[in-house]
């Protein structure tokens, strides 16, 4: 039979430090301004473009924004900063 026995001597104060590293999103951001807008639209249909790129550039930074509320709650939440 094999018996162990760990004895400690003295005592030692052992500082912990941590560091959070936390990503950024900007490989997420979409465009500042949409892209392929008519500069100059002469018909219904190049206007029709136009606002429907519109409206999907602004979903676009709808869903970064929400994305981005969700990553800093959960941050929040990992880190123990109160709400």
């Amino acid at each position: 039979m094999l018996v162990l026995v760990l004895v400690l001597s003295g005592c030692r104060t052992v500082v912990q430090s941590v560091e959070l590293s936390i990503p950024t999103l900007e490989a997420f951001q979409p465009a500042l301004m949409p892209e392929n807008l008519i500069a100059e639209p002469q018909t219904s249909k190049d206007l029709l473009h136009n606002s429907a790129t519109w409206e999907f550039w602004g979903y676009e930074w709808q869903d970064y924004a929400l994305g981005l509320e969700k990553y800093i709650r959960n941050t929040k939440i990992i880190v123990g900063v109160p709400p």
